[in-house]
């Protein structure tokens, strides 16, 4: 699709953007509220790692689901993982984790 040849920006984009993912994991704090928020981390890694190893082995990504019934796109699980934690993190951000409020000295 989108930006179809365009291998080594992909791979190099989703280095970094894994990198961040991981330092954002790294720095949250080891409480039982940001279980959550870290399971959502861990889908979007799996799968960028996921579609970035058929990046760079293949030069593309294979896509095996395809449902001809319906009008809709060929995907594969890594997609998946990035699309559900991606959902889901969005989804904490807005509704659920509430800024602590600060105290004025």
């Amino acid at each position: 699709g989108i930006l179809e040849g365009q291998r080594w920006f992909f791979v190099v984009i989703t280095v970094i953007i894994s990198v961040a993912i991981i330092y954002a994991f790294l720095k949250l704090p080891n409480k039982k509220e940001y279980m959550y928020l870290r399971v959502s981390l861990v889908l979007i890694l799996s799968g960028a790692i996921g579609n970035v190893i058929d990046r760079f082995f293949r030069g593309y990504v294979v896509d095996f689901f395809e449902f001809t019934f319906i009008n809709w796109p060929v995907f594969n699980v890594a997609d998946i993982y990035v699309v559900v934690g991606t959902i889901l993190f969005a989804f904490l951000l807005l509704f659920v984790i509430k800024e602590e409020p600060k105290l004025k000295k």
